[in-house]
């Protein structure tokens, strides 16, 4: 939330902001969002992690620089996980297209969106994360 930092920082935003606080509602029109990323070397599984309201299975789909994903489960309290292959993702900037397939709702809203490059399969901090990604 950039109000947390700057005296009214949202009017100097020049790019969308994903937040629980400003959700975006889901639409015939797909979601476009521009995603930095460094330079991910080490070997990775990658999942990208959306929380949203009002989906059910089947509804969304995620395309990652012209490379979809696969839904691998949707949980009850509105994560939907998708897994991507390594090589969809490039150092730098990457295109997120998050599209739904089911007729409009104002109540399809996305809240939030991550990417997460899953390396250690010993790390305990991830654990109950990836098990939720499996």
């Amino acid at each position: 939330n950039p109000e947390s930092y700057l005296k009214n920082g949202k009017q100097h935003l020049n790019i969308p902001v994903l937040s629980p606080q400003n959700p975006m509602v889901i639409e015939s029109d797909p979601l476009e969002f521009s995603v930095e990323i460094g330079d991910e070397s080490k070997p990775y599984e990658v999942f990208v992690i959306l929380y949203a309201n009002g989906v059910k299975e089947g509804e969304l789909e995620i395309v990652i620089n012209n490379t979809p994903a696969t839904c691998k489960k949707i949980t009850e309290d509105g994560l939907v996980i998708f897994n991507i292959t390594g090589n969809a993702i490039n150092p730098g900037e990457n295109k997120l297209i998050v599209q739904c397939s089911a007729e409009m709702s104002a109540d399809r809203k996305l809240l939030d969106a991550a990417i997460l490059f899953y390396r250690d399969k010993t790390d305990s901090e991830l654990k109950q994360l990836a098990e939720l990604c499996y």
